[in-house]
């Protein structure tokens, strides 16, 4: 699934699209991913109150973009294919 006509118009006005079923919980993947940063830094996820500003971790697990968030690689792919000719300048 590629682009809708309100995101393309979005990305054009706003420079950004939000997909919000980007990442489904319950893969396995995201779950296990979740449950981890929770635990390697320490916090509830039930207390957002005591969340610090940003968490950076380092990653000890990779997995492939479009497998675990398909539409939103869907949804990439489209705004760099009908954004190509950005890519002869570089």
């Amino acid at each position: 699934m590629g682009l809708t006509e309100l995101e393309k118009s979005e990305f054009i006005n706003d420079g950004f699209i939000v997909v919000r079923s980007a990442f489904d919980p319950s893969h396995p993947k995201i779950s296990a991913w979740i449950k981890g940063v929770w635990e390697r830094c320490e916090l509830n996820p039930d207390e957002p109150e005591s969340w610090p500003g940003r968490v950076h971790l380092p990653s000890d697990d990779t997995v492939a973009f479009k497998d675990v968030a398909p539409e939103a690689y869907e949804k990439v792919m489209s705004i760099l294919e009908a954004n190509s000719y950005l890519f002869t300048f570089c």
